[in-house]
């Protein structure tokens, strides 16, 4: 296969996040799809592996771009006025020179102020300095307390795979963390189902 053609890391995220931003919002999902690949890699798997985040993302970039529930979008300024959107696209920009990392969605998140607040950013890049700061502590905030609850359910998920098959806890651990986190606490909480996934799990490891 010639090299150009493989597909990225970012096409093959795409690929899954398209599927799941289907199943909670078919009507649009494309253009909340192609939003949401503006973050990063790392975040667009919190958005794959963490089913609520991925609703709140989704919710975030439906408030960004005014969708109605009861109306089918053809381009961008189907549902964000001309102004606001140029507006955007020049706070993009210069989110963008800041920082690369999540800039679509710092973007977002400073347009949900009025728009007089935002024209005033654009015109102050001290005080968009300021306000692109705090959305990236509010970012990292939301990132690292996601990650501790990760960390107390893989302690937690080890512990009860090690009393089933301690020879190979830490492979089937790592297998089931692959699950978002509403799947794992799920899984923590029943004792039958935690049976079914190990035994899964141990199967697929003895085949290899």
């Amino acid at each position: 296969m010639d090299q150009q053609s493989l597909p990225t890391t970012k096409d093959i995220l795409g690929e899954h996040l398209f599927g799941k931003v289907s199943l909670l919002e078919p009507n649009h999902a494309e253009h909340i799809t192609g939003v949401l690949l503006g973050a990063s890699n790392e975040d667009i798997l919190l958005m794959l592996e963490d089913r609520a985040y991925l609703q709140s993302q989704i919710g975030g970039v439906k408030r960004v771009l005014r969708m109605q529930d009861n109306t089918e979008p053809k381009t961008l300024s189907s549902y964000v006025n001309p102004k606001m959107e140029k507006v955007a696209e020049e706070l993009f920009v210069k989110v963008r020179d800041f920082t690369e990392d999540n800039a679509a969605k710092i973007t977002g998140m400073i347009l949900e102020l009025d728009s007089t607040s935002v024209e005033h950013l654009l015109e102050s890049p001290e005080d968009l300095t300021d306000a692109i700061d705090k959305a990236m502590k509010a970012l990292n905030d939301s990132d690292h307390q996601h990650k501790a609850e990760k960390s107390l359910l893989a302690e937690e998920l080890y512990l009860k795979v090690e009393q089933r098959q301690p020879d190979m806890a830490s492979e089937i651990t790592g297998m089931l963390l692959e699950m978002d986190t509403s799947s794992l606490q799920k899984l923590l909480s029943e004792p039958v189902l935690l049976d079914c996934k190990v035994a899964e799990a141990a199967a697929a490891l003895k085949r290899t």
